[in-house]
């Protein structure tokens, strides 16, 4: 757990990767980005080769270099993003994000349930792969877009009042 509070320190700004308050350099985050993903990499193959079989141990949301790589990542893309007129576009997703979060598992159920049955009995080579999560992706950003503007659902699907809502999404 200390291993966690301490990326965060430094990537965040926190202590020696800047005065308080300022975000890290792009140089840092990418630093801290490249060395969890190594780390990842490096114990899922470890992992995986002394269990005989493949290992998601080292993947797991839980585990502390994901955790470290998702927060790198994460201010990396706020550092390019800030102050560009394409913030608006991240704002906007920034806004659909807690629906999306919310209604993805129906998605990924519904899409699952369609694709197998009725498009390909197999998701097996990457341009369907792609395709598939690209229409899981879609349709919860229009869903979520779509039960935003019903203004008794708004708040629940984004944590927002209907004016906040509408001002962000231009709906």
């Amino acid at each position: 757990m200390e291993l966690i509070w301490a990326v965060l320190w430094l990537t965040s700004g926190w202590g020696p990767a800047g005065p308080a308050g300022e975000a890290a350099p792009p140089g840092v985050l990418w630093a801290a980005a490249l060395t969890c993903f190594a780390v990842i990499a490096a114990g899922t193959w470890y992992a995986s080769a002394t269990a005989g079989s493949y290992s998601e141990v080292f993947k797991s949301y839980l585990h502390l270099f994901c955790a470290g790589l998702a927060c790198a990542l994460f201010l990396l893309a706020r550092s390019y993003w800030e102050g560009r007129e394409s913030g608006r576009a991240v704002t906007l997703l920034s806004g659909l994000s807690f629906g999306v979060y919310l209604v993805h598992p129906l998605a990924i159920e519904f899409w699952q349930r369609l694709w197998l049955t009725r498009i390909t009995p197999a998701v097996d080579t990457i341009p369907l792969h792609l395709a598939y999560y690209l229409a899981i992706l879609v349709s919860c950003l229009l869903g979520t877009l779509l039960l935003m503007s019903i203004k008794p659902l708004c708040w629940i699907f984004t944590g927002q009042s209907f004016a906040s809502a509408c001002r962000e999404c231009n709906l």
